[in-house]
């Protein structure tokens, strides 16, 4: 029997999205994605699919030595649906390292490590409307809806943030998105990360989760799930260009001016 495979250390790029779609990002993207990108009504929406998903394919084809279009990106089962390749991308081939991707706004996130499970999620901070406070309480555990109850103004909207994105990396980590009953995630809203998250003993989400705050610009929150058993290995911080493309282009300074590298605000689980 093979040994365990060893948690590795988890990286985390913060992406800035462009507002229209540079050449140099629509080169190292293939002729499904143009397609895909071409499908959008709004040219923001586009520039911002075209930027996220050319700052995932070069760090991802910098890590494993290659041209960014040529990284074997597929599409995952549907965690809704089931069998059938309209999922999550994820990298082709027994050994390739895991990511998770979330964007929001004009800014995106790319978490990648050897192996998994690894989910992020990134919101920007907005005024919540009752309506919404009301279904994220009624899809929240007794004590997470009871704190939120007790909140108003500013306090609610950075703790409903943080109770959202912080569920929805633990469910993307577990592949199953919001589909799993978020009731079962209790998230500890009302302390900083980073928490344990107990999934239950059965189920998609089953198990627990390490769950960090990624620190964001003013306006953002950001949530990284994995198991905790990785708690001690951290998120490395490297230099930007780690997301530049495998060859040198004429146009890669804005890239490295987009990319920087980011790490939890804590270490201690306790």
């Amino acid at each position: 029997m093979a040994p365990a495979a060893t948690p590795g250390p988890v990286r985390v790029w913060r992406v800035d999205l462009p507002t229209e779609v540079l050449p140099a990002d629509w080169a190292v993207l293939t002729p499904n994605e143009h397609r895909r990108a071409e499908g959008y009504q709004l040219p923001t929406a586009a520039a911002a699919f075209v930027g996220r998903r050319a700052a995932l394919r070069r760090i991802l084809g910098h890590r494993l030595g290659l041209p960014p279009v040529r990284v074997p990106l597929v599409l995952g089962p549907c965690p809704r649906c089931g069998p059938g390749p309209h999922g999550v991308p994820m990298v082709a081939g027994n050994g390739a390292p895991v990511f998770s991707g979330s964007s929001s706004h004009r800014l995106a996130l790319v978490a990648m490590a050897d192996h998994g499970p690894l989910g992020v999620d990134l919101e920007q901070l907005r005024e919540v409307s009752p309506d919404s406070v009301a279904a994220l309480r009624a899809a929240s555990t007794p004590t997470e809806a009871a704190y939120l109850a007790g909140l108003r103004g500013g306090p609610l909207e950075t703790v409903f943030h943080r109770l959202w994105t912080r569920k929805e990396a633990v469910t993307k980590a577990a592949g199953v998105g919001i589909a799993a009953d978020l009731r079962r995630l209790d998230t500890s809203p009302h302390r900083g990360g980073p928490v344990l998250v107990d999934g239950g003993p059965s189920g998609p989400v089953a198990g627990q989760w390490r769950v960090d705050d990624l620190p964001m610009p003013e306006g953002y929150v950001a949530a990284l799930a994995r198991r905790p058993d990785s708690h001690d290995l951290g998120i490395e911080t490297g230099p930007a260009e780690t997301a530049e493309p495998a060859e040198p282009t004429e146009t890669a300074e804005p890239i490295r001016a987009r990319t920087t590298l980011v790490r939890p605000e804590k270490e201690d689980c306790s």
